[in-house]
């Protein structure tokens, strides 16, 4: 931000002094604002590179979106840290929209925190968000964050619908919580469960992997698919309630 500041600082007098009539008395301050001009404008093209660049670059192009987002794979020139070995333990937030309004659904964070569950209507629109945890924001500001939400279902599953969107609608980046890009997720299909996972980063820091959020479709048997996601037993059953 400091950098950003005095960038923007010398624009602003390169430009108080250009807009000035052309006179014979042509300064040597002008001369060196001319001259510094470009490299003031690539420098700030540079910064927000830095500050957007795995965001966006995850999903701008068929490259990137063929990247896969998970532990083993080097993205920024780092191997990507999973939730289980990242220092601050980032979730996903769920909200439903109801008369008009969005409200915080549950999500429950089951295995010791290994994964979160929430349920779904098939059709229905939900808005998602990052939760941060308390001490990370002792240390850090909300807007530092940058993240890149992606559904791991087929497109016929779900796909977002709102929101900076790549990838064919697989995947959203965003920054901060989330909220002033109002990342919206569609269920188009009636799959039993419907995964995202996120992947978050401040500047050129490491990924890290958030909790895995997992939603079990009300049609199907919650308490059977929930202990098929915990013990790894596999997804069976149908019928439960939201």
């Amino acid at each position: 931000l400091q950098l950003f500041q005095f960038i923007s600082y010398l624009f602003h007098c390169s430009w108080l002094h250009l807009s000035q009539p052309f006179t014979m008395n042509f300064n040597y301050t002008n001369k060196i604002l001319v001259f510094l001009l470009p490299f003031i404008l690539l420098l700030s093209d540079t910064y927000f590179l830095i500050c957007e660049g795995y965001a966006i670059w995850m999903i701008d192009s068929d490259l990137s979106c063929s990247r896969r987002m998970v532990e083993e794979e080097v993205i920024m020139n780092s191997l990507v840290v999973s939730y289980k070995d990242s220092k601050y333990k980032f979730a996903l937030d769920v909200y439903r929209k109801s008369l008009g309004k969005w409200s915080k659904a549950n999500v429950v964070s089951e295995d010791g925190g290994r994964l979160g569950i929430a349920k779904y209507l098939p059709g229905e629109d939900v808005r998602i968000g990052i939760s941060m945890p308390e001490e990370f924001l002792e240390k850090r500001a909300p807007h530092d964050v940058q993240f890149v939400m992606e559904i791991l279902n087929p497109l016929e599953d779900a796909k977002f619908v709102e929101g900076t969107i790549g990838c064919d609608g697989k995947r959203a980046a965003g920054y901060s919580f989330g909220d002033a890009n109002d990342i919206v997720l569609r269920f188009t299909g009636n799959s039993p469960v419907v995964q995202v996972n996120a992947g978050w980063a401040i500047g050129k820091e490491a990924v890290k992997m958030s909790q895995p959020l997992y939603f079990i479709s009300i049609d199907s048997n919650y308490e059977s698919i929930r202990e098929g996601l915990i013990f790894g037993s596999g997804i069976r059953g149908d019928s439960d309630e939201l």
